[in-house]
């Protein structure tokens, strides 16, 4: 006769709700473990990749602080959603038969709570870390701290500072093209700026130093007419003359 084991799952009044023999309980435990290996696995994907997107995330808050600037709104939101992952995967862990995945989920909680917890920097002290940069001859620092303000803080009184300061880097970096980008932009958006007369100047001194000379001339040519009590009138008014008068061959004037 067959040696009957028993497996019982307990129910709020004592007893068991079915038996199995020793072959048929050995067969359960079996499929058991490879439903828990399974669960195992699926959880730890899933917590590989709460880790991938909090890694994403992270790097975001690191351009905020040292490259682009962050697409703050974005973030937020990203961060809303890992949070609510990470509860769920809490309810659904367990603590005794999952401690790898436990640890993995406190760790990215860590890791939330530090990003959740990182103060945005103001307009001013973006724009005052920039100054000191540029300064200091560290034109990459530089125009990384005014982008963030920029992308941050778009209707900021410093706003145009940051604009013809990017611009000034690039063009004393050489960079022409990426330096008359920044210059257009300060005078189509702000043409009322305090900087606009002399952006456009350096609008064309960037265009002349690339051999652009029809270009050069024309930024010169609008100063003059746009801003006829700008300073740098009569120098702009000189320019375009030589520059009529070069016939195209303006680079090295």
């Amino acid at each position: 006769m067959q040696t009957l084991s028993f497996l019982c799952i307990l129910t709020l009044t004592s007893g068991c709700l079915f038996a199995t023999t020793k072959e048929e309980g050995k067969l359960m435990r079996q499929d058991i473990d490879i439903l828990q290996a399974k669960v195992d696995k699926d959880m730890t994907s899933k917590v590989a990749a709460l880790e991938a997107v909090l890694d994403k995330a992270t790097r975001v808050v690191r351009r905020n602080n040292a490259d682009l600037g962050a697409d703050v709104a974005v973030l937020q939101k990203q961060i809303r959603q890992l949070r609510g992952e990470v509860t769920e995967l809490r309810r659904a862990v367990s603590t005794d038969n999952q401690p790898q995945v436990v640890s993995r989920l406190t760790a990215i909680e860590a890791r939330l709570s530090s990003i959740e917890n990182r103060k945005t920097k103001t307009a001013e002290t973006l724009f005052q870390e920039g100054q000191a940069a540029l300064a200091n001859g560290r034109h990459r620092d530089a125009r990384i701290s005014f982008k963030q303000l920029l992308d941050q803080y778009p209707g900021s009184e410093r706003t145009d500072d940051a604009r013809f300061h990017r611009g000034q880097s690039f063009l004393a970096q050489g960079k022409y093209d990426y330096a008359i980008s920044e210059y257009q932009k300060l005078t189509s958006d702000m043409p009322k700026s305090p900087y606009a007369d002399e952006a456009m100047f350096q609008s064309g001194t960037a265009a002349q130093k690339l051999g652009k000379c029809s270009e050069a001339r024309a930024y010169f040519t609008i100063l003059v007419k746009r801003y006829p009590r700008s300073s740098k009138k009569s120098k702009a008014a000189s320019m375009a003359d030589k520059l009529r008068r070069a016939k195209g061959k303006c680079k090295n004037l």
